[in-house]
């Protein structure tokens, strides 16, 4: 709650409730959430447009998604129904703001001009974010890491776990719970300190 922007504070709050992948959630459009429920279809992908045989650009599209198993629906907590709320007012200032030159392309996440919102751009103030509240620069990618190992850690059973990351295989599932078991291991011997 300390990120002063406020769109990303959602967006991250977001991704640490889902567990979906950064392009994922830049690709999400509102009518992709029904029932507090999110329907992943499809990821953000910078595509080499070409203009003519040699010249060429990228383009920001939502295209098909990692796997099969990627493409899933996604329970959304209850809790997160305010900022969801929240989240529809910024869009709706942004839009008001900018007037005619927002393009409204219905995006959960869109730029403040109504567009995809670039990668680069959301590290960049994932960056910002983390240097304003002290803390040591993490990959954005972890919010997905702790979403999944706070799942296993409350008794979530595996499967279900992998069904919500959108794993092609449950062994890349099974990793997470591997990593548990090991830091279990190294949290109970932090009790020697008892016994010295």
């Amino acid at each position: 709650n300390d990120i002063p922007n406020k769109k990303l504070r959602i967006l991250v709050k977001f991704a640490l409730a889902t567990g979906l992948r950064q392009g994922e959630i830049l690709a999400l459009k509102q009518s992709d959430i029904t029932d507090m429920t999110v329907n992943v279809t499809k990821t953000l992908k910078s595509v080499k447009v070409y203009d003519d045989e040699e010249n060429y650009h990228y383009e920001l599209k939502a295209t098909k998604p990692k796997s099969k198993k990627s493409k899933r629906k996604v329970p959304l907590p209850s809790g997160l129904k305010k900022d969801l709320v929240e989240l529809n007012k910024i869009r709706n200032e942004e839009r008001l703001k900018l007037g005619e030159l927002y393009k409204d392309n219905d995006l959960l996440f869109p730029s403040s001009t109504g567009e995809y919102i670039d990668s680069r751009n959301l590290i960049r103030s994932w960056k910002r974010a983390l240097d304003h509240l002290g803390i040591e620069y993490k990959k954005f990618h972890t919010l997905r890491h702790t979403y999944a190992t706070q799942l296993i850690k409350n008794g979530a059973q595996l499967i279900t776990v992998s069904r919500l990351l959108g794993h092609a295989s449950i062994q890349t599932t099974e990793i997470y719970a591997h990593v548990l078991e090991s830091t279990k291991q190294n949290d109970v011997e932090k009790l020697n300190t008892l016994f010295n």
